[in-house]
């Protein structure tokens, strides 16, 4: 509902029945044109990263690539992910991920580095650096395509092989707002 030209879709989704796995088709370029809107990078937008429920609060579900409706709450672990309708069938993809979108990836730390730094390259004491760290930390993750369905590696990879993720959703998904699963 947002593109136009071309952009890059990273067809990962993120299903209801298995929330801890993701499906990984290919990280090639895509185009699209479903409106005429232009498409624009998260990652670079100038934000609060520390306000975490601010962050949700500035796109639409849509815009972040949610296939359901969902919305967010404080926690004591946090800003929590709900569901905000009453079933989701099993298999449901809940969010579409579109790098350079609403989806970073990181093939290095440098990566990571320049991410916490962001456009005006902060010095690493500086509020805005700080504030990136943190999000990194709380919301970067990784998943292998060739792991079993509790996400465990079904043959030895390794760290640079293009079966392996590391990213972050913006804004995070935050889905661990309780000790139990639900």
């Amino acid at each position: 509902a947002l593109c136009a030209g071309a952009s890059a879709f990273m067809p990962l989704a993120f299903t209801s029945s298995t929330p801890l796995r993701t499906s990984l088709v290919s990280r090639s370029m895509t185009a699209s044109s479903q409106s005429g809107q232009q498409m624009i990078n998260m990652s670079q937008a100038a934000m609060d990263w520390n306000d975490r429920i601010g962050l949700q609060s500035r796109y639409s579900l849509p815009e972040k690539g949610w296939q359901v409706q969902v919305d967010w709450r404080p926690t004591p672990y946090g800003a929590g992910l709900f569901s905000a309708q009453d079933l989701i069938a099993a298999g449901t993809v809940l969010r579409v991920g579109r790098l350079s979108v609403n989806l970073v990836e990181f093939a290095s730390i440098g990566e990571i580095e320049t991410f916490c730094q962001s456009a005006e390259n902060a010095p690493s004491d500086s509020v805005e650096y700080l504030a990136r760290r943190d999000y990194v930390k709380d919301y970067l993750w990784g998943f292998n395509t060739k792991a079993d369905d509790h996400g465990y590696d079904l043959e030895p990879v390794h760290v640079d092989s293009p079966d392996r993720f590391f990213g972050m959703w913006i804004p995070g998904n935050g889905l661990n707002h309780n000790m139990q699963p639900n």
